[in-house]
Protein backbone atom coordinates (compact mmCIF):
# COMPACT_ATOMS: atom_id res chain seq x y z
CA UNK A 1 0.00 0.00 0.00
CA UNK A 2 1.48 3.33 -1.03
CA UNK A 3 0.62 6.86 -0.05
CA UNK A 4 0.93 9.68 -2.54
CA UNK A 5 0.26 13.38 -2.02
CA UNK A 6 -0.64 14.74 -5.42
CA UNK A 7 -0.74 18.39 -6.56
CA UNK A 8 -3.78 20.23 -5.30
CA UNK A 9 -3.59 18.81 -1.80
CA UNK A 10 -5.58 15.66 -2.65
CA UNK A 11 -4.54 12.53 -0.82
CA UNK A 12 -4.86 9.38 -2.89
CA UNK A 13 -4.48 5.94 -1.34
CA UNK A 14 -3.26 3.50 -3.96
CA UNK A 15 -3.73 -0.24 -3.95
CA UNK A 16 -6.31 -2.79 -2.89
CA UNK A 17 -8.07 -2.58 0.48
CA UNK A 18 -5.47 -4.75 2.14
CA UNK A 19 -5.77 -2.99 5.48
CA UNK A 20 -5.01 -6.18 7.35
CA UNK A 21 -2.93 -8.05 4.79
CA UNK A 22 0.25 -6.84 6.45
CA UNK A 23 -0.86 -6.09 10.02
CA UNK A 24 2.60 -4.97 11.08
CA UNK A 25 2.41 -2.07 8.63
CA UNK A 26 0.21 0.82 9.71
CA UNK A 27 -1.80 2.48 6.97
CA UNK A 28 -2.26 6.23 6.92
CA UNK A 29 -5.61 7.33 5.55
CA UNK A 30 -6.71 10.87 4.87
CA UNK A 31 -7.37 12.81 8.04
CA UNK A 32 -10.65 14.72 8.57
CA UNK A 33 -11.04 18.13 7.03
CA UNK A 34 -9.74 20.74 9.46
CA UNK A 35 -11.95 23.50 8.13
CA UNK A 36 -15.01 22.10 9.94
CA UNK A 37 -16.84 22.07 6.59
CA UNK A 38 -16.63 18.36 5.83
CA UNK A 39 -19.74 17.74 3.76
CA UNK A 40 -18.98 14.07 3.29
CA UNK A 41 -19.04 12.35 6.65
CA UNK A 42 -20.55 13.18 10.00
CA UNK A 43 -17.96 11.15 11.89
CA UNK A 44 -14.79 11.56 9.85
CA UNK A 45 -12.46 10.50 12.66
CA UNK A 46 -14.14 7.14 12.99
CA UNK A 47 -13.69 6.41 9.28
CA UNK A 48 -9.99 7.20 9.41
CA UNK A 49 -9.02 3.65 8.47
CA UNK A 50 -11.75 3.06 5.89
CA UNK A 51 -9.57 4.32 3.00
CA UNK A 52 -12.67 6.15 1.83
CA UNK A 53 -12.33 9.45 3.71
CA UNK A 54 -10.58 12.26 1.90
CA UNK A 55 -9.96 15.90 2.45
CA UNK A 56 -11.97 18.35 0.43
CA UNK A 57 -9.50 18.99 -2.33
CA UNK A 58 -7.86 22.41 -2.34
CA UNK A 59 -8.09 22.14 -6.14
CA UNK A 60 -11.08 19.84 -6.77
CA UNK A 61 -10.87 20.28 -10.55
CA UNK A 62 -7.29 18.96 -10.51
CA UNK A 63 -8.33 16.14 -8.19
CA UNK A 64 -11.13 15.24 -10.62
CA UNK A 65 -8.63 15.02 -13.48
CA UNK A 66 -6.29 12.78 -11.46
CA UNK A 67 -9.08 10.39 -10.52
CA UNK A 68 -10.38 10.33 -14.09
CA UNK A 69 -6.89 9.34 -15.35
CA UNK A 70 -6.76 6.64 -12.68
CA UNK A 71 -10.13 5.29 -13.85
CA UNK A 72 -9.03 5.30 -17.50
CA UNK A 73 -6.23 2.97 -16.44
CA UNK A 74 -8.56 0.80 -14.35
CA UNK A 75 -12.29 1.47 -14.88
CA UNK A 76 -13.13 -1.01 -12.11
CA UNK A 77 -11.19 0.85 -9.40
CA UNK A 78 -14.01 1.02 -6.85
CA UNK A 79 -12.19 3.37 -4.52
CA UNK A 80 -11.37 5.82 -7.29
CA UNK A 81 -14.99 5.80 -8.46
CA UNK A 82 -16.21 6.52 -4.95
CA UNK A 83 -13.68 9.29 -4.38
CA UNK A 84 -14.42 10.88 -7.74
CA UNK A 85 -18.07 10.91 -6.73
CA UNK A 86 -17.10 12.74 -3.55
CA UNK A 87 -15.08 15.33 -5.47
CA UNK A 88 -17.92 15.84 -7.95
CA UNK A 89 -20.22 16.49 -5.01
CA UNK A 90 -17.75 19.13 -3.83
CA UNK A 91 -17.96 20.68 -7.32
CA UNK A 92 -21.78 20.62 -7.03
CA UNK A 93 -22.03 18.08 -9.88
CA UNK A 94 -24.65 16.02 -8.06
CA UNK A 95 -25.77 13.88 -11.05
CA UNK A 96 -22.15 12.98 -11.79
CA UNK A 97 -21.49 12.30 -8.11
CA UNK A 98 -24.50 10.01 -7.87
CA UNK A 99 -23.50 8.13 -11.02
CA UNK A 100 -19.93 7.50 -9.77
CA UNK A 101 -21.04 6.37 -6.33
CA UNK A 102 -23.71 4.08 -7.78
CA UNK A 103 -21.11 2.58 -10.15
CA UNK A 104 -18.79 1.97 -7.22
CA UNK A 105 -21.53 0.24 -5.26
CA UNK A 106 -22.64 -1.78 -8.28
CA UNK A 107 -19.12 -3.11 -8.86
CA UNK A 108 -18.59 -4.13 -5.26
CA UNK A 109 -17.87 -7.90 -5.22
CA UNK A 110 -20.41 -10.20 -3.60
CA UNK A 111 -18.07 -11.55 -0.96
CA UNK A 112 -17.12 -10.73 2.62
CA UNK A 113 -14.82 -7.83 1.67
CA UNK A 114 -17.37 -6.55 -0.86
CA UNK A 115 -20.12 -6.50 1.72
CA UNK A 116 -17.81 -4.74 4.17
CA UNK A 117 -16.91 -2.12 1.54
CA UNK A 118 -20.55 -1.67 0.62
CA UNK A 119 -21.42 -1.17 4.27
CA UNK A 120 -18.72 1.48 4.72
CA UNK A 121 -19.48 3.34 1.49
CA UNK A 122 -23.20 3.45 2.18
CA UNK A 123 -22.52 4.72 5.70
CA UNK A 124 -20.48 7.56 4.24
CA UNK A 125 -23.17 8.73 1.84
CA UNK A 126 -26.39 8.06 3.71
CA UNK A 127 -28.15 7.16 6.88
CA UNK A 128 -27.86 3.73 8.50
CA UNK A 129 -30.73 1.40 7.67
CA UNK A 130 -31.90 -2.15 8.25
CA UNK A 131 -30.82 -3.03 4.72
CA UNK A 132 -27.38 -1.60 5.35
CA UNK A 133 -27.08 -3.55 8.58
CA UNK A 134 -27.70 -6.71 6.59
CA UNK A 135 -24.62 -5.94 4.45
CA UNK A 136 -22.47 -5.63 7.57
CA UNK A 137 -23.90 -8.80 9.11
CA UNK A 138 -23.45 -10.73 5.86
CA UNK A 139 -19.79 -9.76 5.74
CA UNK A 140 -19.22 -11.28 9.19
CA UNK A 141 -21.31 -14.36 8.32
CA UNK A 142 -19.35 -15.08 5.16
CA UNK A 143 -15.94 -14.62 6.79
CA UNK A 144 -16.09 -14.77 10.61
CA UNK A 145 -12.31 -14.42 10.76
CA UNK A 146 -12.05 -11.39 8.45
CA UNK A 147 -10.95 -8.26 10.38
CA UNK A 148 -12.45 -5.82 7.88
CA UNK A 149 -15.88 -7.39 8.37
CA UNK A 150 -15.75 -6.54 12.08
CA UNK A 151 -14.41 -3.08 11.26
CA UNK A 152 -17.37 -2.36 8.97
CA UNK A 153 -19.95 -3.73 11.38
CA UNK A 154 -18.30 -1.85 14.23
CA UNK A 155 -18.58 1.39 12.28
CA UNK A 156 -22.26 0.71 11.55
CA UNK A 157 -22.98 -0.02 15.19
CA UNK A 158 -21.13 3.12 16.21
CA UNK A 159 -23.23 5.22 13.83
CA UNK A 160 -26.53 3.88 15.24
CA UNK A 161 -25.42 4.38 18.84
CA UNK A 162 -24.83 0.73 19.74
CA UNK A 163 -21.51 1.59 21.30
CA UNK A 164 -21.04 -1.48 23.48
CA UNK A 165 -21.73 -3.76 20.50
CA UNK A 166 -19.26 -1.71 18.47
CA UNK A 167 -16.63 -2.21 21.17
CA UNK A 168 -17.16 -5.97 20.84
CA UNK A 169 -16.61 -5.74 17.07
CA UNK A 170 -13.41 -3.74 17.38
CA UNK A 171 -12.21 -6.18 20.03
CA UNK A 172 -12.85 -9.04 17.58
CA UNK A 173 -10.98 -7.09 14.91
CA UNK A 174 -7.94 -7.00 17.18
CA UNK A 175 -8.29 -10.71 17.89
CA UNK A 176 -7.72 -11.44 14.20
CA UNK A 177 -5.37 -8.52 13.53
CA UNK A 178 -3.59 -7.86 16.84
CA UNK A 179 -1.06 -5.46 15.35
CA UNK A 180 -3.58 -3.30 13.54
CA UNK A 181 -4.16 0.24 14.83
CA UNK A 182 -7.74 0.38 13.53
CA UNK A 183 -9.35 -1.63 16.32
CA UNK A 184 -7.53 0.14 19.13
CA UNK A 185 -8.21 3.51 17.55
CA UNK A 186 -11.96 3.11 17.14
CA UNK A 187 -12.44 1.34 20.46
CA UNK A 188 -10.54 4.19 22.08
CA UNK A 189 -12.84 6.77 20.44
CA UNK A 190 -15.94 5.03 21.79
CA UNK A 191 -14.50 4.61 25.27
CA UNK A 192 -13.71 8.30 25.31
CA UNK A 193 -17.29 9.10 24.30
CA UNK A 194 -18.47 6.87 27.16
CA UNK A 195 -16.30 8.81 29.62
CA UNK A 196 -13.91 5.89 30.13
CA UNK A 197 -10.87 8.08 29.68
CA UNK A 198 -8.24 5.81 31.24
CA UNK A 199 -9.28 2.88 29.04
CA UNK A 200 -9.50 5.21 26.04
CA UNK A 201 -5.98 6.48 26.66
CA UNK A 202 -4.69 2.90 26.84
CA UNK A 203 -6.32 2.01 23.51
CA UNK A 204 -5.15 5.17 21.78
CA UNK A 205 -1.61 4.59 23.08
CA UNK A 206 -1.70 1.22 21.31
CA UNK A 207 -3.05 2.92 18.19
CA UNK A 208 -0.16 5.40 18.02
CA UNK A 209 2.33 2.64 18.79
CA UNK A 210 1.18 0.66 15.74
CA UNK A 211 0.53 3.77 13.62
CA UNK A 212 2.80 6.60 14.79
CA UNK A 213 1.82 8.75 11.78
CA UNK A 214 -1.85 9.08 12.76
CA UNK A 215 -2.30 12.68 14.00
CA UNK A 216 -5.95 12.12 14.88
CA UNK A 217 -5.05 9.34 17.33
CA UNK A 218 -2.64 11.68 19.10
CA UNK A 219 -5.37 14.33 19.18
CA UNK A 220 -7.85 11.95 20.77
CA UNK A 221 -5.33 10.69 23.29
CA UNK A 222 -4.78 14.34 24.12
CA UNK A 223 -8.53 14.67 24.78
CA UNK A 224 -8.39 11.66 27.11
CA UNK A 225 -5.47 13.21 28.99
CA UNK A 226 -7.29 16.54 29.13
CA UNK A 227 -10.31 14.88 30.76
CA UNK A 228 -7.99 13.04 33.14
CA UNK A 229 -6.51 16.45 34.07
CA UNK A 230 -3.13 15.37 32.76
CA UNK A 231 -2.66 18.72 31.07
CA UNK A 232 1.08 18.44 30.36
CA UNK A 233 0.55 15.06 28.68
CA UNK A 234 -2.34 16.56 26.71
CA UNK A 235 -0.11 19.36 25.43
CA UNK A 236 2.49 16.77 24.42
CA UNK A 237 -0.10 14.78 22.46
CA UNK A 238 -1.48 17.79 20.61
CA UNK A 239 2.09 18.85 19.84
CA UNK A 240 2.76 15.37 18.40
CA UNK A 241 -0.34 15.68 16.21
CA UNK A 242 0.82 19.06 14.95
CA UNK A 243 4.32 17.70 14.23
CA UNK A 244 2.68 15.19 11.87
CA UNK A 245 0.22 17.66 10.35
CA UNK A 246 1.25 21.28 10.76
CA UNK A 247 -2.17 22.43 9.48
CA UNK A 248 -4.19 20.41 11.97
CA UNK A 249 -6.50 23.20 13.14
CA UNK A 250 -8.34 21.13 15.76
CA UNK A 251 -5.05 20.19 17.42
CA UNK A 252 -4.02 23.83 17.78
CA UNK A 253 -7.39 24.68 19.34
CA UNK A 254 -7.18 21.74 21.74
CA UNK A 255 -3.60 22.54 22.69
CA UNK A 256 -4.74 26.06 23.46
CA UNK A 257 -7.33 24.66 25.86
CA UNK A 258 -4.71 22.48 27.59
CA UNK A 259 -2.29 25.40 27.90
CA UNK A 260 -5.06 27.48 29.43
CA UNK A 261 -5.62 24.76 32.04
CA UNK A 262 -1.93 25.06 32.89
CA UNK A 263 -2.28 28.82 33.31
CA UNK A 264 -0.35 29.59 30.12
CA UNK A 265 -3.00 31.92 28.70
CA UNK A 266 -0.57 33.74 26.43
CA UNK A 267 0.54 30.42 24.95
CA UNK A 268 -3.10 29.45 24.55
CA UNK A 269 -3.79 32.65 22.60
CA UNK A 270 -0.84 31.85 20.36
CA UNK A 271 -2.38 28.48 19.48
CA UNK A 272 -5.83 29.97 18.93
CA UNK A 273 -4.24 32.58 16.65
CA UNK A 274 -2.70 29.85 14.50
CA UNK A 275 -6.00 27.97 14.36
CA UNK A 276 -7.80 31.11 13.19
CA UNK A 277 -5.08 31.93 10.65
CA UNK A 278 -5.47 28.44 9.17
CA UNK A 279 -9.27 28.55 9.32
CA UNK A 280 -10.63 32.11 9.64
CA UNK A 281 -14.21 30.87 10.10
CA UNK A 282 -13.36 28.50 12.96
CA UNK A 283 -15.54 30.26 15.50
CA UNK A 284 -14.81 27.86 18.37
CA UNK A 285 -11.15 28.88 18.38
CA UNK A 286 -12.14 32.55 18.33
CA UNK A 287 -14.50 31.98 21.27
CA UNK A 288 -11.81 30.13 23.19
CA UNK A 289 -9.39 32.97 22.46
CA UNK A 290 -11.91 35.37 23.97
CA UNK A 291 -11.86 33.32 27.16
CA UNK A 292 -8.06 33.38 27.29
CA UNK A 293 -8.06 37.15 26.79
CA UNK A 294 -10.48 37.50 29.68
CA UNK A 295 -8.12 35.45 31.83
CA UNK A 296 -5.44 38.01 31.01
CA UNK A 297 -7.72 40.94 31.79
CA UNK A 298 -8.14 41.98 28.15
CA UNK A 299 -11.91 42.57 28.20
CA UNK A 300 -11.82 44.75 25.07
CA UNK A 301 -10.06 42.03 23.09
CA UNK A 302 -12.48 39.43 24.43
CA UNK A 303 -15.45 41.54 23.39
CA UNK A 304 -14.00 41.95 19.90
CA UNK A 305 -13.61 38.18 19.58
CA UNK A 306 -17.10 37.43 20.87
CA UNK A 307 -18.57 39.91 18.38
CA UNK A 308 -16.63 38.14 15.63
CA UNK A 309 -17.94 34.74 16.74
CA UNK A 310 -21.54 35.93 16.61
CA UNK A 311 -21.05 37.41 13.15
CA UNK A 312 -19.83 34.00 11.99
CA UNK A 313 -22.35 31.96 13.95
CA UNK A 314 -25.42 33.80 15.26
CA UNK A 315 -26.61 30.52 16.83
CA UNK A 316 -23.68 30.25 19.26
CA UNK A 317 -25.43 30.42 22.62
CA UNK A 318 -22.15 30.10 24.52
CA UNK A 319 -20.85 33.27 22.87
CA UNK A 320 -24.02 35.18 23.76
CA UNK A 321 -23.67 33.92 27.34
CA UNK A 322 -20.03 35.04 27.57
CA UNK A 323 -20.75 38.41 26.00
CA UNK A 324 -23.69 38.93 28.37
CA UNK A 325 -21.41 38.30 31.33
CA UNK A 326 -18.87 40.79 29.99
CA UNK A 327 -21.57 43.42 29.48
CA UNK A 328 -22.81 42.82 33.02
CA UNK A 329 -19.34 43.50 34.39
CA UNK A 330 -19.30 46.76 32.41
CA UNK A 331 -22.74 47.69 33.90
CA UNK A 332 -24.36 47.49 30.45
CA UNK A 333 -27.39 45.78 31.95
CA UNK A 334 -29.70 46.30 28.99
CA UNK A 335 -27.16 44.80 26.62
CA UNK A 336 -26.50 41.96 29.04
CA UNK A 337 -30.23 41.24 29.30
CA UNK A 338 -30.56 41.02 25.52
CA UNK A 339 -27.65 38.60 25.23
CA UNK A 340 -28.76 36.34 28.09
CA UNK A 341 -32.25 36.25 26.58
CA UNK A 342 -30.84 35.21 23.22
CA UNK A 343 -28.67 32.54 24.86
CA UNK A 344 -31.78 31.14 26.56
CA UNK A 345 -33.76 31.19 23.32
CA UNK A 346 -31.01 29.15 21.67
CA UNK A 347 -30.75 26.68 24.57
CA UNK A 348 -33.30 26.95 27.38
CA UNK A 349 -31.82 24.14 29.47
CA UNK A 350 -28.78 25.54 31.37
CA UNK A 351 -29.91 26.72 34.81
CA UNK A 352 -27.06 29.21 35.10
CA UNK A 353 -28.36 31.25 32.18
CA UNK A 354 -31.65 31.89 33.98
CA UNK A 355 -29.80 32.71 37.17
CA UNK A 356 -27.52 35.18 35.41
CA UNK A 357 -30.42 36.86 33.65
CA UNK A 358 -32.18 37.06 37.00
CA UNK A 359 -29.22 38.99 38.39
CA UNK A 360 -29.45 41.44 35.50
CA UNK A 361 -33.17 41.96 36.07
CA UNK A 362 -32.49 42.52 39.76
CA UNK A 363 -30.03 45.26 38.87
CA UNK A 364 -32.67 46.77 36.57
CA UNK A 365 -35.12 46.75 39.53
CA UNK A 366 -37.36 44.23 37.74
CA UNK A 367 -37.80 42.11 40.87
CA UNK A 368 -40.78 40.13 39.58
CA UNK A 369 -38.84 39.23 36.42
CA UNK A 370 -35.82 38.32 38.54
CA UNK A 371 -37.97 35.99 40.66
CA UNK A 372 -39.23 34.23 37.52
CA UNK A 373 -35.68 33.66 36.31
CA UNK A 374 -34.36 32.51 39.69
CA UNK A 375 -37.30 30.09 39.77
CA UNK A 376 -36.33 28.87 36.29
CA UNK A 377 -32.81 28.22 37.55
CA UNK A 378 -34.13 26.29 40.57
CA UNK A 379 -36.46 24.20 38.41
CA UNK A 380 -33.47 23.10 36.33
CA UNK A 381 -31.05 22.80 39.24
CA UNK A 382 -32.94 22.18 42.52
CA UNK A 383 -29.80 22.60 44.64
CA UNK A 384 -28.88 26.01 43.22
CA UNK A 385 -28.22 27.71 46.58
CA UNK A 386 -27.41 31.10 45.08
CA UNK A 387 -30.71 31.13 43.18
CA UNK A 388 -32.66 30.55 46.40
CA UNK A 389 -30.70 33.30 48.16
CA UNK A 390 -31.13 35.81 45.33
CA UNK A 391 -34.81 34.98 44.97
CA UNK A 392 -35.17 35.61 48.69
CA UNK A 393 -33.70 39.10 48.26
CA UNK A 394 -36.03 39.81 45.34
CA UNK A 395 -39.04 38.67 47.40
CA UNK A 396 -37.86 41.01 50.16
CA UNK A 397 -37.72 43.94 47.75
CA UNK A 398 -41.37 43.22 46.90
CA UNK A 399 -42.15 42.96 50.64
CA UNK A 400 -43.18 39.32 50.27
CA UNK A 401 -41.41 38.43 53.50
CA UNK A 402 -42.95 34.99 53.95
CA UNK A 403 -41.62 33.85 50.56
CA UNK A 404 -38.27 35.45 51.38
CA UNK A 405 -38.10 33.51 54.67
CA UNK A 406 -38.88 30.29 52.82
CA UNK A 407 -36.05 30.90 50.33
CA UNK A 408 -33.51 31.81 53.02
CA UNK A 409 -34.48 28.65 54.90
CA UNK A 410 -33.76 26.63 51.75
CA UNK A 411 -30.33 28.24 51.59
CA UNK A 412 -29.60 27.45 55.24
CA UNK A 413 -30.73 23.84 54.84
CA UNK A 414 -28.07 23.44 52.12
CA UNK A 415 -25.41 25.68 53.69
CA UNK A 416 -25.82 25.92 57.50
CA UNK A 417 -23.00 28.48 57.73
CA UNK A 418 -24.47 30.96 55.22
CA UNK A 419 -24.33 34.06 57.44
CA UNK A 420 -26.06 36.36 54.92
CA UNK A 421 -29.06 34.04 54.70
CA UNK A 422 -29.43 34.10 58.50
CA UNK A 423 -29.10 37.88 58.50
CA UNK A 424 -31.73 38.57 55.85
CA UNK A 425 -34.04 35.91 57.19
CA UNK A 426 -33.78 37.71 60.52
CA UNK A 427 -34.68 40.99 58.81
CA UNK A 428 -37.67 39.35 57.11
CA UNK A 429 -38.82 37.90 60.45
CA UNK A 430 -38.50 41.37 61.96
CA UNK A 431 -40.92 42.65 59.31
CA UNK A 432 -43.22 39.74 60.18
CA UNK A 433 -43.08 40.74 63.89
CA UNK A 434 -41.41 37.41 64.75
CA UNK A 435 -39.04 38.86 67.34
CA UNK A 436 -38.01 35.50 68.81
CA UNK A 437 -37.15 34.13 65.33
CA UNK A 438 -35.28 37.32 64.46
CA UNK A 439 -33.14 37.11 67.62
CA UNK A 440 -32.30 33.46 66.99
CA UNK A 441 -31.09 34.29 63.47
CA UNK A 442 -29.06 37.27 64.66
CA UNK A 443 -27.38 35.13 67.33
CA UNK A 444 -26.22 32.85 64.54
CA UNK A 445 -24.96 35.86 62.58
CA UNK A 446 -22.92 36.99 65.59
CA UNK A 447 -21.13 33.64 65.54
CA UNK A 448 -20.59 33.51 61.78
CA UNK A 449 -20.18 37.11 60.55
CA UNK A 450 -20.80 39.79 63.19
CA UNK A 451 -19.96 42.62 60.77
CA UNK A 452 -23.36 42.06 59.15
CA UNK A 453 -25.07 43.52 62.20
CA UNK A 454 -23.42 46.90 61.69
CA UNK A 455 -25.91 49.59 60.56
CA UNK A 456 -24.45 49.94 57.08
CA UNK A 457 -24.75 46.22 56.35
CA UNK A 458 -28.30 46.52 55.08
CA UNK A 459 -27.15 48.92 52.37
CA UNK A 460 -25.01 46.17 50.89
CA UNK A 461 -27.83 43.73 50.23
CA UNK A 462 -27.03 42.23 46.84
CA UNK A 463 -27.70 38.90 45.17
CA UNK A 464 -24.68 36.60 45.30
Amino acid sequence: MARHLRPGGFLVVVGCIGLFVMPSVAIYAAQPNTEATDIYVSRADGFYYSELVLLQAEDPSQALKQLTVRLEINPKDIRALFKRGMVRAQLQDMPGAAADIQDALAQTPVDAIGYADSCLMRLLIGRPSVALESHCEESVRLAPGEPRAYYARGMFRTEVGRKLDAIEDFTMLMRYAPLSAAGYYNRGLIRSELGEYSAAREDLSSAVRFDPRNPVAFKHRGHANLNLKEFILAVDDYTAAIAIDARYVFAYNSRGIAKGKLGDHQGAIGDYNIAVELSPTYSLAIRNRAGAKLDLGDSAGAMEDLNAVLRLDPSDGHAYNKRASLKYEKHDYRGSLEDYSQAIRLNPEPAQRYYNRGLVKYMLLDYAGAIRDFTGAIERSPNHTKAYYSRGLAHGELQDYQSAISDYSEVISRDPDHADAYYYRGKAKQHMKDVFGMLNDYRRVLLLKPSLLMPEALKNAMPQ
